[in-house]
């Protein structure tokens, strides 16, 4: 009896090295692919952006709140001003708008490439919903 509990004990420990070795060497080789040919993502990082509440434009200038504080945005003449459009089939498209477009408390996403901690200089806007 002491001898089958030796025996079971020492097979078990043995497939827990087996298993244990196999995802260790499984997890050394794994190779990253990128999702379309000749796209890497090594040097890939999200643009600094900030989410909140659209509340006025005037001139160049868009006030919003993220969360209870306001923040100031400048536009430029390059500044990107798109919305989400959902079709009948729920595929989500980006459209082209101007900035007087955009609805008072529509929820927005602000890409910048300057920042004072609440003034903002604008690359894109992206109204998520109006």
């Amino acid at each position: 009896m002491e001898n089958s509990k030796n025996t079971t004990f020492i097979v078990l420990a043995l497939v827990v090295v087996v298993v244990a070795g196999i995802l260790i060497y499984n997890n050394k080789n794994k190779t990253q692919v990128p999702a379309k040919p000749g796209v890497t993502a090594k040097n890939a990082t999200m643009p600094p952006f900030i989410l909140g509440n659209f509340e006025k434009l005037a001139g160049q200038t868009l006030s919003m709140k993220v969360g209870a504080d306001e923040k100031t945005v400048t536009l430029s003449a390059t500044t990107k001003v798109v919305k989400q459009v959902t079709d009948k089939s729920g595929k989500i498209t980006l459209v082209e708008i101007k900035p007087n477009e955009i609805k008072a408390n529509a929820q927005i996403v602000v890409y910048y490439s300057g920042s004072t901690g609440s003034e903002y200089i604008a690359n894109k806007i992206q109204v998520i919903s109006q």
